[in-house]
């Protein structure tokens, strides 16, 4: 997981907290050929099944999103370091997050079975899609 930029962290973490209870997997689709799905377990923690066939899990801690597997050393972000974050953002309705240098803005638009996220960094703008099922 190590290469997903702050942004792709920013998005799985938003994705665990957003995906509504009565659902059992999400995807993001960072674009039409690059996406990552999770699937609840029975305990109602996350995982997703990597290119070799492992399981990596995925959790949320306040602002800090943390994966591991069962071999490796938990890898964790503190998402509240580069972002503007409390950890008890409401993503059942829009929001909008900003990354603490100011450079990128995270428009956040829930809706009924997806939410869309639009990025602006810069002088650029882009879409990250989230579906749940």
């Amino acid at each position: 997981m190590a290469t997903l930029s702050p942004l792709g962290w920013l998005v799985i973490y938003i994705a665990l907290a957003a995906t509504p209870p009565s659902m059992e997997q999400f995807t993001v689709h960072f674009s039409s050929y690059n996406r990552m799905t999770f699937h609840r377990q029975i305990d109602g923690s996350w995982y997703r099944i990597n290119d070799l066939g492992e399981k990596i899990y995925a959790r949320q801690e306040g602002t800090k999103l943390i994966f591991s597997d069962e071999v490796n050393p938990p890898e964790t972000m503190d998402l509240g370091l580069t972002f503007v974050l409390t950890g008890k953002e409401d993503w059942s309705k829009s929001a909008v997050v900003y990354s603490k240098d100011k450079m990128m803005q995270l428009d956040v638009s829930p809706g009924k079975a997806r939410m869309v996220l639009k990025v602006t960094e810069k002088d650029s703008t882009g879409e990250i899609l989230i579906t749940w099922q």
